[in-house]
């Protein structure tokens, strides 16, 4: 069940707005008789409660923003925080943003703590397989397959290889769109993607998304973020086909084309990781 507007309008006591946005969840701004400023309200589907949870327990660890949170009678998940004033990205990028955005990215893999027990995706073969599994409809399918059977065989060695490397909270969702000016300062929002993970794999939807390849565009952001390691190149691609598949898989319940070629740019950047 959908939580009405005008539902949780009374157990908020306020008066919202819809924000229109692509995304599984329910968003709304406005002003509540509880606080004093402008709320910022979001709302989870009863079955999205891990991605509740998850995006609570992060901004208690960085900001001072929530000022709530309940279920609904109807079962959702709700988030009240303080609205904030944000300002996107400027349209072009320049290598000194992009050397800010990387080291906002690394004090975050530096700063904020998770459950170890959370499943690490890099290194969920069977995970990424059923997904792979449900995209038959894709013109690339027979490559994904194909793809993914390759790696299923170096799993051992892609494994290896990730054993060696140091763990972080990944933002799970690094982009244009969630980085934005707060009080003139670059911040990361938006954290229900979160999970345990190596550092690199919050680089891949950014470098072929929003630089678009762009070499001095990527070495600046490494710049910033500093020290992360060289993966040998049957680690990286994997990483690459994780994020390609998890593209496709999203873009099939909610279609955005741009987004879809994002993936088919990660795609053909795997290259020949098993020649």
């Amino acid at each position: 069940m959908i939580a009405s507007q005008n539902d949780l309008m009374a157990v908020l006591q306020a008066t919202l707005r819809p924000i229109d946005h692509v995304s599984f969840n329910q968003m709304y701004t406005g002003q509540s008789r509880r606080w004093p400023e402008p709320i910022f309200v979001k709302v989870f589907a009863p079955e999205r409660q891990g991605k509740f949870l998850t995006e609570r327990a992060i901004n208690l660890q960085l900001t001072d923003r929530v000022l709530t949170s309940c279920q609904l009678a109807t079962g959702e998940w709700v988030l009240v925080m303080r609205d904030l004033q944000l300002t996107p990205l400027p349209k072009e990028f320049t290598t000194e943003l992009a050397q800010t955005m990387g080291t906002v990215l690394a004090r975050f893999h530096q700063t904020v703590r998770l459950p170890q027990a959370m499943r690490i995706k890099a290194l969920d073969f069977e995970g990424v397989a059923d997904k792979v599994g449900q995209l038959a409809t894709r013109p690339d399918y027979r490559q994904l397959v194909s793809l993914m059977t390759n790696f299923q065989q170096a799993a051992a060695t892609i494994q290896a290889i990730f054993n060696r490397q140091s763990r972080v909270v990944l933002h799970g969702d690094v982009g244009r769109r969630n980085f934005q000016f707060v009080n003139g300062q670059l911040a990361l929002i938006d954290f229900e993607r979160a999970q345990i993970g190596y550092a690199q794999t919050d680089f891949q939807k950014l470098f072929y998304q929003d630089f678009t390849g762009q070499p001095a565009l990527i070495a600046a952001f490494l710049t910033g973020y500093g020290p992360t390691g060289q993966l040998p190149d049957i680690a990286a691609s994997w990483l690459s086909f994780v994020e390609a598949v998890g593209i496709f898989t999203y873009v099939q319940k909610l279609p955005d084309p741009q987004f879809e070629k994002v993936g088919q740019r990660l795609l053909a950047a795997i290259g020949q990781p098993f020649a």
